[in-house]
């Protein structure tokens, strides 16, 4: 079953609340990370659930799944915290942050992108001429910002004649042209800003438990990262053609007992990938004796993300 611990809702999420809490179904690895005074570090994955999910809460490795008289999953709300997303517009959404909180050491690699989309655009004629216009009259463009459409058009009709000339000549013409004059047309190349891409990131663990209440932690963690980025299939009549969305997660440093403000904080992600190696010491191994007979005795796991915003001046600024 899963260790009952409180809310995580103090300062440090590694305090153990004198106030009263309830069941949380949070793992920690190793089992005394923060009760090394060398170790003051740690990630901390928080999950945020849609609203109309049929089922409880993750089941542990060693525990069933929660399931209704239809043999569904059983129909209830998670348990939740009063924490709020890290992404800006959740107010509107129906999604809620669940018990289950995942704490576990900083990876090796922490790596943050920030890339936008540029391409190279031939202006042509058209646009060569009314680039060349208005960097010469800069009123024309202060007419484009004041809606004064029609001082462009005569320039655009003779733009357009013009082209129309040169490409009637056609391809094998103008290439003819070309190797005789030894001069070839300038497609007037410059560069456009497209747009920008959403973040990712990914994060490699090594499990290596040294007992076996470690052992089973780790198998927990790795549990509720499937759980937790699988979609479900909403149960009824004729509603079997839909997924419900999976979880997304809020992911956050910790550092000293507080939140590291020294690196990007991310905005809510979506799972995109859980890879496991369950040979991670490059041939099976695995204990023998106990509870967790079988389990391997060092697992690779590997995550994947994407954040759900993109990334702008306003939240760069704010140290995402």
């Amino acid at each position: 079953m899963f260790p009952t611990l409180p809310q995580f809702n103090s300062p440090n999420p590694l305090n153990v609340l004198e106030q009263n809490g309830y069941n949380v179904n949070s793992f920690t690895y190793p089992v005394d990370l923060g009760n090394d005074p060398g170790e003051p570090h740690c990630i901390v994955f928080y999950i945020n659930e849609s609203g109309n999910t049929q089922y409880t809460t993750a089941p542990a490795s060693n525990s069933a799944v929660p399931v209704n008289s239809a043999g569904g999953p059983a129909s209830a709300t998670p348990q939740i915290n009063n924490q709020q997303s890290n992404q800006t517009n959740y107010s509107k959404q129906n999604i809620s942050r669940v018990s289950t909180v995942i704490t576990m050491y900083i990876p090796p690699a922490v790596q943050a992108s920030y890339a936008t989309d540029w391409d190279s655009v031939g202006l042509g004629v058209p646009g060569a001429i009314l680039k060349d216009l208005t960097s010469i009259n800069p009123s024309l463009v202060r007419g484009l910002k004041e809606g004064a459409i029609g001082v462009l058009t005569g320039l655009l009709k003779d733009a357009q004649d013009v082209a129309s000339q040169q490409e009637g000549l056609g391809t094998e013409v103008i290439g003819g042209i070309s190797m005789i004059a030894r001069a070839a047309i300038n497609p007037h190349l410059e560069m456009i800003f497209k747009g920008i891409g959403f973040r990712e990131f990914q994060f490699d663990f090594k499990f290596t438990p040294r007992s076996p209440q470690e052992a089973q932690t780790a198998l927990n963690i790795i549990q509720c990262f499937k759980f937790y980025s699988a979609p479900e299939i909403k149960l009824g009549v004729d509603s079997a053609r839909y997924y419900i969305y999976p979880a997304e997660f809020d992911i956050e440093f910790w550092s000293n007992g507080r939140l590291n403000t020294a690196i990007n904080k991310i905005s809510t992600c979506a799972c995109t990938s859980v890879n496991i190696n369950w040979t991670g010491s490059g041939g099976w191994s695995s204990f023998r004796t106990g509870a967790i007979n079988g389990a391997p005795v060092e697992v690779n796991l590997s995550l994947q993300f994407k954040e759900l915003e993109i990334m702008t001046k306003n939240r760069i600024g704010q140290n995402y």
